[in-house]
């Protein structure tokens, strides 16, 4: 029988780290900062917006007084009804008010 070999193994002389090594720094790149950690590129910043789905439901609904969240515990954006007092946040929950009560 073959004995354990540990494939992942490598000589200390090869240029690998062993695990839990530490890279030393190089003295030419010594203070630089490497061009890959900086992102020059304006989508790096930029937060994603999602396109409003349901434009139906969204129609029936109206802004939230000064009382009234914007949002809910969660951050998901609050629907109000134009016609009465009820709120929700899941969009089934407003399908079903539209069709129950108008």
């Amino acid at each position: 029988m073959a004995a354990n070999v540990n494939l992942f193994a490598r000589p200390a002389d090869n240029g690998y780290l062993a695990l839990g090594d530490k890279p030393a720094e190089d003295v030419d790149t010594a203070g630089e900062s490497s061009p890959f950690l900086e992102s020059s590129s304006p989508l790096a910043h930029r937060k994603h917006v999602r396109t409003p789905t349901a434009l139906d439901i969204w129609e029936e609904s109206r802004q939230p007084s000064r009382q009234e969240p914007e949002r809910n515990k969660h951050g998901q954006k609050s629907w109000y009804c134009k016609r009465c007092s009820y709120s929700k946040a899941a969009h089934n929950r407003v399908q079903g008010h539209l069709r129950d009560k108008y």
